[in-house]
């Protein structure tokens, strides 16, 4: 049963200069924990100690820093702790960031986080698997926020600055795998003064 109680505040510190642009945060290995739990309440706080899955976007300087929750315990309060332990390089101008799954060739789902580029048209696919930048896609200006429908194998990008939304192929069976497949409406430039 899920309920709330006070936590306590954590300072997050990375290496160096930091701006962080977002958070996304990969709870799979915590949910399978509580579904194995069949709604056994020990068995349920157990499932509180497993560890997310956490990454950021990082602007300056332009990377995705990659880590993990600790649980840890202040009195009577139980609260998760950040911990980064790497980064990647990524294009100037990393923002929103989202996890998602791409189907990989044998057909099945694969976990990958995305981010989006604003100043340099780039959406990039890591593989957290392998620790590695799978694809760089080339996209439309002012890549704004990003949506994957991982039933469907599509990732959505909305483009700021030409007002439209591209399509990308996340299917690694498709020759079109990473690739802006369609658009959903007409891209219009910005109107001038």
């Amino acid at each position: 049963m899920p309920f709330l109680e006070s936590a306590f505040a954590d300072r997050v510190t990375t290496t160096g200069t930091s701006d962080v642009r977002d958070l996304a945060v990969d709870d799979t290995a915590r949910r399978r924990c509580e579904e194995a739990c069949g709604g056994a309440l020990e068995c349920l706080a157990e499932c509180t100690g497993v560890s997310l899955d956490v990454y950021l976007s990082n602007s300056l300087p332009a990377s995705l820093l990659m880590g993990h929750t600790t649980s840890m315990r202040q009195g009577e309060v139980q609260n998760d702790r950040l911990q980064i332990s790497a980064a990647i390089a990524l294009d100037i101008g990393a923002g929103r960031v989202v996890i998602g799954d791409v189907i990989d060739l044998s057909g099945q789902p694969a976990r990958r986080v995305f981010v989006a580029s604003f100043e340099t048209r780039t959406l990039t696919i890591y593989d957290p698997g392998a620790g590695a930048i799978e694809a760089r896609i080339l996209t439309g200006r002012g890549p704004s926020a990003v949506a994957v429908d991982s039933t469907n194998a599509l990732a959505y990008v909305t483009h700021f600055t030409d007002s439209y939304i591209g399509v990308v192929d996340l299917d690694k069976r498709h020759a079109t795998f990473g690739t802006i497949i369609r658009a959903l409406g007409e891209p219009t430039p910005p109107r001038g003064d």
